[in-house]
């Protein structure tokens, strides 16, 4: 079997298999498993793409960098249905037929014949304390790999994330800039992240970003050949171009990642309560019936729409969909892949015995890099170095198998960044409250998921013209 890897832009073939697998070690962060050709991705940063055709394996750092390899392959229905209900494609699974997409724990079996797939997800072997200290040893080790002349900005939101690392960096390091994408329905997260920034002389700037953005999704689906899973995905290169300096790069810090690892999700809250009121699931499962509020406009909608989803996700009598519930966008569309994620999240219930421990799992490594790992993949096209610590291996090995004790305590959820956002900001944050990211941008007349069907079917087809 040969080799191609598009890499970069670049093209790498292989003959041999043993250079090829010594190569993908150092230049991909593939880990093989003995001598067959099965390897596993365990780190959010390694984002590949698989294809196998007429005797040779493809892999690439993008999907758009595949699109003349692909001549004659199908779109995936069961993928785009998928998409259609829940805004992004179920790992390893793309919107191709025989095209997959490597994610933390997944392994791929690759013969003459096929390629498969299956999860291996790592033992619970925790033996250590991950409270505040050891978060902020963490943190410290995170960034003294970056260079010591280095400046770094932040995005902020007014929530508690960004404000804990604004804290942090500007006390031990130095932040030069924060900046925030203006929230015109959150006027309260944009009062705290400029009063929070003025505290300690760190200059605030805030952009309006609730502007047309269908250029942005052309570019976004020209550059990288996926369909547009998270809206923020559009917002992040309008920033950039925004705030780019290409004389140098820039090191944005950004906090993505924290809810999933320390129990911030709205639904570690929804399955605490969902435990307690096992009782009354049965008497209130009716309810389970009612749709889903869709307007998010507003602070009032978006407070409905919220509620509306929490009483969806509450009224299950399976926790399973109760997952699902929290992620589904369109209730009308019943999807083969939902059998698939249900049973992966089964195997990983039996395995864990711990439903938040599940949410870290599922958030981390099948929701992330599907979704919100998108929002950064234009980033180095603007000369911008996203600097991640709650993404990065090394802090994420350190927290992933804390005990809930530890992340909850006292009703307070991300008990660890809490505490750390409350000794640089008291009287701030008295409890883990997340601000939502609420960019009300245009997209023509298009809504994204449309928008990004039928602009990859067209430049598929040999067209980039909408």
């Amino acid at each position: 079997m040969n080799f191609c890897v598009l890499k970069n832009k670049k093209k790498t073939t292989f003959e041999n298999f043993d250079i090829f697998k010594n190569w993908a070690k150092e230049h991909l962060g593939l880990k093989f498993i003995g001598n067959d050709i099965v390897f596993y991705s365990a780190s959010l940063a390694t984002r590949l793409f698989i294809f196998k055709l007429d005797g040779v394996l493809y892999i690439s750092d993008c999907l758009a960098n595949m699109t003349e390899y692909l001549n004659g392959v199908q779109e995936l229905q069961s993928s785009i249905d998928f998409y259609k209900k829940f805004g992004f494609i179920l790992p390893p699974f793309t919107q191709y037929t025989g095209v997959y997409m490597t994610a933390p724990f997944v392994c791929f079996n690759i013969s003459e014949k096929e390629i498969t797939f299956s999860s291996n997800y790592p033992e619970n072997k925790n033996t250590t304390s991950c409270n505040t200290p050891v978060l902020v040893d963490e943190l410290d080790s995170f960034f003294s790999k970056l260079k010591s002349d280095d400046e770094l900005e932040i995005l902020v939101s007014g929530g508690i994330d960004s404000s804990a690392l604004l804290g942090f960096v500007n006390d031990r390091f130095s932040v030069s800039k924060s900046i925030m994408c203006k929230m015109s329905s959150l006027p309260k997260e944009g009062v705290i992240a400029n009063e929070l920034s003025n505290s300690i002389k760190v200059p605030f700037e805030s952009y309006n970003l609730d502007v047309d953005l269908s250029d942005r999704a052309s570019e976004f689906i020209d550059e990288t050949g996926e369909y547009i899973s998270d809206s923020i995905s559009l917002v992040f290169p309008e920033l950039f171009e925004r705030i780019n300096d290409f004389s140098q790069e820039k090191n944005i810090i950004d906090g993505q990642g924290a809810d999933s690892l320390l129990n911030g999700l709205p639904l570690d809250k929804i399955y605490t309560l969902w435990a307690k009121i096992s009782w009354a699931r049965y008497v209130f499962y009716p309810l389970s019936l009612l749709p889903i509020y869709k307007d998010k406009s507003t602070p009032i909608k978006r407070k409905f729409y919220r509620f509306s989803k929490a009483l969806k996700c509450l009224t299950q009598l399976d926790f399973r969909h109760s997952i699902l519930c929290a992620m589904t966008e369109n209730e009308n569309i019943d999807t083969e892949y939902e059998k698939y994620f249900l049973s992966e999240l089964s195997v990983l219930y039996s395995k864990y015995k711990d439903w938040h421990l599940v949410l870290r799992m599922v958030y981390l490594f099948r929701v992330l890099p599907a979704r919100e790992m998108q929002k950064y993949l234009l980033a180095k096209k603007y000369n911008i170095n996203i600097v991640a610590p709650f993404l990065d291996d090394d802090l994420i090995s350190a927290y992933l198998f804390t005990p809930n004790s530890e992340t909850v305590k006292r009703g307070v959820y991300k008990y660890p960044i809490t505490k750390l956002a409350q000794n640089y900001w008291p009287g701030y944050f008295e409890t883990s409250k997340t601000s939502p990211f609420q960019i009300n941008y245009r997209l023509g007349l298009n809504d994204i998921k449309s928008f990004s069907i039928e602009r990859i079917r067209k430049t598929i087809n040999g067209s980039n013209i909408l």
